[in-house]
């Protein structure tokens, strides 16, 4: 009984761990590449010459 609580208490622990570590690295992420509109230049991407 004991052994299983601890063995779910870690995998809890672990799961919210990683998301928490994937949310730090999205946000990092976000600053580095923020979004921006496009602009409506009536074509879909503008062509780099």
């Amino acid at each position: 009984m004991e052994k299983g609580l601890v063995i779910a208490l870690v995998g809890m622990g672990g799961t919210l761990f990683t998301l928490w570590i994937l949310t730090i690295i999205m946000d990092i992420l976000k600053k580095i590449f923020p979004y921006r509109e496009e602009e409506e230049s009536g074509g879909n991407r503008k062509e780099r010459s």
